[in-house]
């Protein structure tokens, strides 16, 4: 069960520190209490598989509600905290959730709107006159709450709901259950190799699936978490990994660039006693890939391939697997991989379709859409909506989104081929392509690169004839044009849709 994340039988491992957050220590005995006794308090209060929420930073209060509410057998809503108005009510409104965890800081989201729905609200670090609201401090201080036997429940049982950030469409209540959780962190673990020793700094949002499996992985072996709000301050991040002897680290791309950029130097500092990283949830550049490898050639650099949906599809090890970095690696473990084209699951090289994943991790279904559960699940096998290919080593090569394919008469070109292209010329940091309705007919579509580059006068010729020299000519963009910046999700997905 996810209890047994946390609660810990071994004298040793319960007196062992389990997370720092915000200069405080944690170990696994004190962590456990608190959630044990907010688990009491929502079981005495709320129905079972209720829908509760959580709209607060990267903090030990989160991790407290997060861990309660599904051991407790209810349904967990994590929420950003930067989350927009109108999604905020959608996906309140999708969920009719009963409850939600907040703090002082982000309270006048809820109480906009508390007069569209009904929901509580358990705050913290709240002003203590306040008789609207519950207080978080209190509910884990009442020491009549530990006789509460956790419940032993169903691994069937929807345990979280996560509103993917997505890059395309409406939002999506992705619901993964107790069983797809405990699946998705014992795939990781196996691959990951990690144990008891590790001591990992996370910057991710624990409010995305990618920040919560680093914090079950973790608590499943014993280890520690240092816990970040995010990377606005990468040197104070660096600093807690020098200051507590960390040993591993885990991040989106984005997150990776401001390291290996700006803070090269004092990420040198710490290098060295790196083992562990994890990196996922967007592309990555081969250079980086590069600069990793070469920064930390002892540690253990493992990317994924996933998404909320099909979590850690595949994994690729950066130091041990070099020959293959362009490649988004193998099935992870306990995980199958099939390409359907034409109707017909294959496996093989040359044989480009959509990516399907079958494993214990995947999802339940989307909230309330039966719908479109139907339309990306086929007999257990996760419709991903990516093209890719495997080549006869089992290595999955990933093309691109397939709405995103681009239509040229007939001919069909993936984006990031032309991505992969641009991103090799020493002045573009950052590209994307897109397919825009063609002046000279409906039927196909033009190419449109933009670019961000690090060289003020970079022309438009110069990057003409660079996609000459190394892109057939019908490959070539017809337009480009340079920006300061893309679009993107929280995660670091660029969001295409922003361009049309």
């Amino acid at each position: 069960m996810i209890s047994d994340l946390i609660k810990k039988k071994d004298i040793s491992t319960s007196n062992k520190i389990a997370i720092i957050s915000n200069g405080k220590q944690y170990t696994y005995a004190e962590l456990w209490i608190n959630i044990k006794r907010l688990s009491k308090w929502i079981d005495l209060n709320y129905e079972k598989q209720c829908r509760i929420g959580i709209l607060q930073d990267n903090c030990i209060e989160s991790v407290f509600a997060l861990f309660a509410i599904i051991i407790s057998g209810r349904i967990c809503v994590p929420l950003d905290h930067d989350i927009h108005q109108r999604n905020l009510d959608f996906v309140i409104n999708d969920t009719s959730v009963d409850l939600i965890f907040t703090s002082s800081k982000y309270i006048h989201k809820l109480t906009e709107i508390k007069s569209k729905f009904y929901f509580d609200i358990v705050s913290s670090n709240g002003i203590r006159s306040s008789k609207k609201n519950f207080f978080l401090e209190d509910i884990i201080s009442n020491a009549s709450f530990d006789t509460f036997e956790i419940p032993h429940i169903n691994n069937t049982l929807i345990a979280s709901i996560f509103y993917t950030t997505g890059t395309t469409g409406p939002k999506k209540g992705v619901m993964l259950s107790h069983g797809n959780l405990l699946a998705a962190t014992k795939n990781i673990n196996e691959f990951m190799q990690i144990n008891s020793s590790i001591i990992e700094s996370v910057p991710m949002r624990i409010s995305h699936s990618f920040g919560f499996a680093r914090l079950r992985c973790i608590f499943d072996v014993g280890g520690t978490v240092i816990l970040e709000n995010g990377l606005l301050r990468p040197d104070n991040v660096l600093s807690n990994i020098k200051l507590h002897k960390a040993n591993a680290i885990s991040s989106v791309p984005a997150g990776f660039a401001i390291l290996l950029g700006r803070y090269k130097i004092l990420f040198e500092e710490i290098s060295s006693q790196i083992k562990h990283i994890e990196i996922g949830s967007s592309f990555m550049r081969e250079e980086q890939k590069k600069s990793l490898i070469s920064m930390c050639p002892k540690a253990r650099i493992c990317m994924h391939y996933g998404s909320t949906e099909a979590s850690r599809s595949t994994f690729i090890e950066f130091n041990s697997e070099k020959n293959k970095l362009s490649t988004i690696g193998k099935p992870s473990p306990n995980v199958e991989i099939k390409i359907l084209t034409d109707d017909k699951m294959i496996k093989y090289k040359d044989k480009t379709g959509e990516i399907l994943v079958k494993g214990k991790m995947t999802f339940q279904g989307y909230w309330n859409n039966e719908k479109m559960t139907k339309q990306n699940i086929i007999s257990c096998w996760v419709k991903t909506g990516d093209l890719g290919s495997i080549d006869l080593d089992g290595y999955i090569h990933f093309l691109g989104r397939k709405e995103e394919i681009i239509n040229l008469g007939g001919l069909k070109v993936a984006p990031g081929e032309i991505e992969d292209v641009l991103l090799k010329h020493k002045n573009i940091v950052e590209a994307a392509v897109i397919g825009v309705k063609s002046n000279d007919s409906f039927l196909i579509e033009d190419i449109k690169a933009f670019i961000v580059s690090n060289k003020k006068d970079l022309s438009l010729n110069e990057i003409e004839l660079f996609c000459l020299k190394n892109l057939e000519p019908y490959k070539i963009p017809n337009f480009f044009k340079i920006i300061s910046r893309l679009p993107k999700t929280n995660s670091g997905k660029i969001k295409k849709t922003d361009l049309y």
